[in-house]
């Protein structure tokens, strides 16, 4: 799974070669996907936004409720909250300031602005996201758990604070607990494609395939993507069912505008490396890089089949164009 590249997902810095340990060419590696690194959770999957992660809406002038208040379980109009005293443009310059502090490395800042803003408005599920992503940066975890579980008592219906926490504690190995927040979520939020994919990958990565499977499924049966459809693919591919695991990894690639998905290209090229297609595994990792010249797990990958075959010369090219460069972004 290291080549099926479940973790390209998010951004990374490219690795040279030559530090990089090598598992045999057709395994799939055991590491699930951090998705809760920098300020994300995995289906927070993007940047926090507003419309995504508040559940206080009522402001000082009167500005309409944010976002979906069934799905994101927002406060009632009616109850009475701090942030009926706030200036929602203010909040959000101040907001904006914390997250340049964090982007620039000056942490201690960040984490004092995002706290006097959790205190103005506790509601705003972007903060204490936030605030989880810095401790976590710092490798301060008891500090980020503390955080995220302070956001889900301000708000306790924010079905991706509950995600959030879930991926915290799928990181730290406490599985079961993972899973109940996990399922909590869902169960705010039914249609939360991002607590599906971040579940069937843990369970994946445990080996209880058929639950993992069944999760995929039912993101995908809620809305297809590619990120499902990858996740499906590779878990096919992992489990023997190759033609299986092309027909997922090509319908990710028939959604609009996908035919060139370079994470489902490398995977697809992956398939074919565990069947012994090495041809149509060339051309599938040359179409990611083609798709994507920055993709830097489609040269290792590439460069390890031409080892393989002894074609070292190719292989010692491929290596060299692919170090220096970075991950291609989430999609």
């Amino acid at each position: 799974l290291l080549f099926h590249c479940a973790h390209a997902w998010g951004p990374h810095v490219a690795t040279h070669v030559s530090s990089i340990r090598r598992p045999p060419l057709a395994s799939h590696s055991s590491v699930v996907l951090n998705v809760n690194d920098g300020a994300q959770t995995c289906e927070a999957a993007a940047e926090p936004d507003a419309a995504s992660t508040q559940c206080v809406t009522v402001m000082k002038r009167g500005h309409e409720r944010i976002g979906d208040g069934r799905r994101f379980g927002m406060v009632k109009p009616t109850d009475k909250l701090v942030s009926e005293q706030i200036d929602l443009e203010a909040f959000e310059v101040e907001y904006e300031h914390a997250v340049l502090l964090l982007k620039t490395g000056r942490y201690d800042g960040a984490l004092a602005l995002f706290g006097k803003l959790s205190k103005l408005n506790p509601g705003d599920g972007r903060v204490w996201q936030r605030m989880m992503a810095i401790y976590k940066r710092l490798r301060r975890f008891q500090s980020a758990e503390r955080v995220i579980r302070a956001g889900l008592k301000a708000c306790p219906g924010n079905a991706m604070l509950q995600q959030a926490l879930a991926d915290l504690l799928r990181e730290r190995k406490r599985y079961t607990e993972a899973r109940t927040h996990l399922r909590r979520a869902l169960q705010l939020d039914p249609q939360l494609l991002s607590a599906y994919d971040s579940w069937g990958r843990m369970e994946a990565a445990l080996g209880r395939h058929k639950l993992a499977e069944s999760l995929f499924q039912r993101g995908l049966a809620i809305k297809p993507t590619t990120r499902l459809y990858h996740a499906l693919g590779v878990l096919q591919d992992t489990v023997g069912q190759a033609d299986a695991a092309r027909a997922t990894l090509r319908a990710g690639l028939d959604l609009p505008g996908e035919q060139d998905n370079p994470q489902l290209l490398h995977a697809l090229g992956m398939v074919e490396v565990r069947a012994g297609n090495a041809h149509k595994a060339r051309e599938r990792f040359m179409a990611a890089i083609g798709a994507n010249p920055s993709f830097t797990m489609a040269y290792l990958s590439l460069g390890r089949l031409e080892e393989k075959h002894g074609r070292y010369d190719a292989a010692a090219r491929h290596y060299a164009a692919g170090a220096p460069r970075l991950q291609p972004g989430r999609r």
